[in-house]
């Protein structure tokens, strides 16, 4: 029985590393990585992470995926080439793990401690470790992984941090006073710019990483944190208190807002940037809203509770774990429906490629 579900990974050309091809699906509970053959929907074969993934992330053109576990001090690094996982001792317990934009670098901290650790995914090795810095809320590398950005806790300006020399090197003033800080921070796909979502206001601050600078805009009050399209043109803001969707050009100018539902978790976009397909906790179904003409579709039923999804590089399908059923549920992007699904030997929880449809998604 077991060799049906988790074939071994000799059965696969090169491993795992085709990053157009191949989607990674964590179980709930169980270290092994189930692979996903996005060619033809099936399963196959599996990866031993050398924990069970709490959080799992990919370094992109590298090859690699990255996960913690939430309770030990090591972060593991897997090479899809080889199947081998690399686990990677800290001196303390990372509770999140970011991947720079370029892929090369990881950050794992533990931001309640005021913990950081820098990690070189080309040499799997960690570079250095940084204590006794003040509690941040969220923390986002610079492009290359030199630097980090850390929301404190305490404090209305975003810290950074240096990670080869462990020192503050500077910070972003908030655009306007009241914003109690800011709580979440998220990039868009070219990098360049990062978001950040406001502590104590319904505002959303635009950070150009060059120059420093930030620019403000104010959002809903149910809008957690901000989401793009692939090409980055267009801000998409869940709102949960008004069960709305805004849609915002990157200019912070101008906006359409759209009909939602609540519990909608996160936003990814297909089919050349011409729809949003935004999952609901709450009606266990997706929200389709079409890009182009700014107006809802059908949702999609998944008769499920959604978990974080992915999207293939080229946009068509969607894969989304329905964590209440041993199944990844498969969406068509182009006709906007359900294709089918792909049945696991646990609860899945996560879903991931290497390369992906937009960064951020």
């Amino acid at each position: 029985m077991l060799a049906l579900w988790w074939p071994d990974l000799a059965g696969a050309e090169n491993g795992f590393a085709d990053g157009v091809r191949y989607v990674f699906i964590t179980i709930q509970g169980s270290p092994r990585i189930s692979v996903i053959d996005s060619r033809d929907d099936t399963v196959a074969g599996s990866l031993d992470a050398g924990l069970v993934p709490e959080q799992l992330e990919s370094a992109g053109e590298l090859g690699r995926l990255v996960a913690i576990d939430g309770h030990s001090e090591q972060v593991s690094v897997v090479v899809l080439d080889s199947g081998k996982a690399t686990l990677l001792p800290l001196d303390f317990v990372p509770t999140r793990v970011v991947v720079s934009a370029d892929g090369s670098k990881a950050v794992a901290a533990a931001p309640a401690a005021g913990r950081l650790a820098a990690l070189d995914l080309r040499t799997l090795k960690v570079e250095a470790q940084a204590s006794g810095l003040p509690p941040f809320r969220d923390l986002l590398p610079t492009p290359d992984g030199a630097q980090v950005l850390l929301a404190p806790q305490l404090g209305e300006a975003i810290a950074v941090h240096d990670l080869a020399s462990g020192r503050q090197v500077g910070e972003v003033a908030p655009p306007r006073s009241g914003l109690g800080g800011f709580a979440v921070l998220t990039r868009a796909p070219s990098g360049r710019v990062a978001y950040a979502r406001a502590a104590a206001a319904p505002v959303l601050a635009a950070i150009d990483l060059r120059s420093g600078k930030a620019t403000a805009v104010d959002i809903g009050a149910g809008v957690g944190r901000a989401y793009t399209n692939a090409i980055g043109i267009t801000l998409v803001l869940p709102d949960n208190v008004r069960r709305s969707v805004d849609l915002l050009p990157a200019s912070l100018q101008g906006g359409i807002s759209v009909a939602g539902e609540a519990g909608m978790t996160a936003v990814y976009s297909g089919w050349f940037d011409t729809v949003a397909f935004i999952p609901s906790t709450a009606t266990r179904s997706v929200v389709v809203i079409d890009q182009q003409s700014r107006r809802r579709g059908d949702d999609i039923a998944l008769g499920g509770v959604p978990g974080r999804g992915t999207v293939t590089p080229d946009g068509r399908k969607l894969y989304l774990p329905v964590m209440d059923g041993n199944r990844v549920a498969v969406i068509n992007a182009e006709q906007r429906r359900l294709a089918g699904s792909v049945s696991l030997p646990g609860r899945p929880a996560i879903a991931l490629m290497t390369r992906t449809f937009g960064i951020c998604h």
